[in-house]
């Protein structure tokens, strides 16, 4: 497996994740799922977005991917990808503080979360299909060096940084969350 295999798996889990969240937003919605059940789900939903959509995928593009780009010149594109990561991060902060809110008894601010699901999955597909396109075309610009030691750096964050074995339980997480339908 290759650098960019290891973005676009991860793309495709995040994904999972953000289509399963914008799902439950509309069941919850249109009346179909009760404010238990969504709260729950959204916390679930919100953890992972911040563990591991932030903390392990965006950690390894900003710590060793985008270095490299940019000492490829492609700065303006890195900036472009960071502020999408600023804006997910923020509606994550968003949506635990909107959590909050519900947990302390701010019925309305549940129906926000569900507004912010939708966001969320909006914004981050199209900054992973923009990222998918772009990473195969940087990749013709990186030498055999370059590669190896891109993998070998995603390798020692996760387990230096994220934790042995943490991607595979963030892994099953994500599915069980998702659910057979959330492709």
């Amino acid at each position: 497996m290759d650098w960019v295999d290891v973005m676009v798996e991860e793309h495709g889990l995040i994904t999972r994740l953000s289509i399963s969240f914008k799902n439950k937003a509309r069941e919850f919605q249109a009346g179909q799922v009760a404010e238990a059940e969504f709260a729950s789900f959204s916390r679930e939903a919100a953890v992972l977005m911040r563990e591991f959509a932030d903390k392990c995928h965006h950690a390894k593009e900003e710590q060793h991917l985008f270095p490299l780009l940019e000492r490829h010149g492609r700065g303006d594109e890195v900036r472009f990808l960071l502020s999408d990561h600023e804006k997910a991060r923020a509606t994550t902060r968003g949506i635990f503080d909107l959590l909050g809110r519900f947990e302390n008894g701010e019925k309305p601010a549940l129906a926000k979360v569900a507004e912010s699901a939708i966001d969320y999955n909006v914004l981050i597909s199209r900054h992973i299909l923009r990222e998918n396109v772009e990473f195969r075309k940087f990749d013709s610009e990186f030498s055999k060096e370059e590669h190896d030691r891109l993998l070998e750096k995603f390798e020692k964050t996760e387990a230096e940084e994220i934790g042995e074995g943490k991607h595979e339980d963030y892994e099953k997480r994500i599915l069980v969350l998702a659910g057979p339908g959330a492709r």
